[in-house]
């Protein structure tokens, strides 16, 4: 009998979707829901799982039967191998699973069913094998591991508009690990005493790129800077991410109107184009990047949430080597294509960190 209540339904829904689907794809969906999706989120749960799979005139494995055939007939492709999952779960063999395809290919036909045939033998090897292929998981590390082979004198490209988007569980490994005469690039020159700001206390960071070295919370980077223990390049905002995006673009460097005429223009080349000055502005390309995403799957697929994406995909790009600090890593075909940001062949490390809040600074 199906709940009585919406709030039933919920609760009901909630534990039959994760007995089906598994716990972790829920609890990566849930996580993934905002203000735009999550009423559709919660319709999901209260009425396809707290009712239609509740009700009594069909078993799961039935149920699973024809959620294969509906999805392999639509092509919804991702959608077929989460329930060729759910079918495992709810009993179906491989067997019976191939058989409900084979059934199928009369009415979906041919191309539908290949399609279909190929998603479900890939995700059943999985199954079996009991973890994603070593090819589809390489790129996941551990925050510790993933920076253990940043050199001595690297540059390095950290995400972040001040504290938004800034990967703090990557700059905390950096700091643990030791490297020393970094150049850094970031927005900012760090806050309070966390994060890159710590990383400059700690006084691994012998220079600076960035826009806006002073805040009234950067003490340690003006601290640092009146000793001349750092080096600071300042660098207009815009310049800096364009300067960025053309290390990423391979372009040899650009004209730009923005700093002509003033201090940041000394020693650079300069033009006058169409009756207006320029100065040319060579690219920033590193040797790595540490960002932080939101959620990516197992081949470093990348979307962020709201403000904290900023310098992340174009850094990404700019970088020998690349490492995403996200809240949530899933399997391939877990993120739609039509939403990721920045594309895996970027990212060469992905590392999954705990949420936390951001750091707040002790009053006095």
């Amino acid at each position: 009998m199906s709940p009585a209540t919406d709030d039933d339904r919920r609760r009901e829904g909630m534990n039959v979707r994760r007995q089906v689907l598994g716990g972790a794809h829920v609890d990566a969906a849930s996580a993934g829901a905002d203000e735009f999706t999550g009423d559709f989120q919660d319709f999901i749960t209260r009425y396809a799982w707290g009712d239609i799979w509740q009700r009594p005139g069909l078993a799961r494995r039935d149920r699973s039967i024809a959620v294969l055939t509906a999805l392999a007939a639509h092509g919804h492709l991702d959608e077929l191998g989460m329930h060729v999952r759910a079918a495992v779960r709810n009993g179906l063999s491989d067997s019976e699973i191939k058989e409900v395809l084979l059934q199928s290919a009369i009415y979906v036909g041919v191309p539908a069913a290949n399609s279909a045939f190929k998603v479900a033998q890939r995700v059943l090897a999985d199954v079996h094998a009991g973890e994603q292929p070593a090819s589809e998981t390489d790129k996941v590390f551990d925050a510790d591991k993933s920076v253990d082979d940043i050199a001595d004198g690297s540059t390095v490209l950290i995400g972040g508009f001040g504290n938004a988007g800034q990967p703090w569980e990557l700059i905390d490994a950096l700091r643990h690990q030791g490297a020393r005469d970094l150049t850094v690039v970031n927005n900012n020159a760090g806050n309070g005493e966390v994060g890159l700001a710590a990383l400059l206390k700690a006084g691994q960071v012998r220079k600076i790129i960035c826009s806006f070295p002073r805040q009234k919370d950067s003490q340690v980077f003006d601290e640092l800077y009146r000793a001349g223990e750092i080096e600071l390049e300042l660098v207009p905002q815009g310049n800096l991410a364009e300067r960025i995006r053309a290390g990423g673009a391979g372009i040899g460097g650009f004209f730009t109107p923005t700093g002509y005429g003033t201090a940041l223009a000394e020693g650079k080349e300069t033009r006058t184009i169409d009756g207006r000055g320029y100065v040319f502005e060579m690219p920033i390309r590193a040797d790595v990047a540490l960002i932080k995403a939101h959620r990516a799957d197992v081949r470093g697929n990348l979307v962020y949430r709201k403000t904290a994406r900023n310098f992340g995909p174009i850094m990404a790009t700019a970088a020998a080597t690349t490492i995403a600090q996200v809240q949530d890593v899933v399997p391939l075909g877990g993120i739609d294509p039509e939403n990721v940001v920045t594309p895996g062949i970027y990212v060469d490390r992905v590392v999954r960190t705990q949420v936390q809040p951001a750091p707040v600074k002790e009053q006095a």
